[in-house]
């Protein structure tokens, strides 16, 4: 994955990490990014910012969700 090449320039001047949230929805084609038949999974949306909220809750040890 070239990206993690890229991002590792960031990497050496803040901490940091990189992730991909996987879209492809279960029996369907791999459309990759960056070409004309890519259809983003809207109903990915949710878990995304899930993640990133978990992420915040870690790093400031605080309690946002209600689980």
């Amino acid at each position: 994955m070239t990206t993690g090449e890229d991002f590792s320039h960031y990497l050496q001047h803040r901490p940091g990490c990189f992730y991909a949230l996987g879209t492809m929805r279960e029996g369907e084609k791999l459309k990759t990014l960056h070409t004309s038949n890519f259809d983003y999974n809207d109903n990915l949306i949710a878990t995304g910012a899930y993640f990133y909220l978990k992420i915040v809750e870690d790093r400031l040890n605080v309690k946002i969700t209600n689980e």
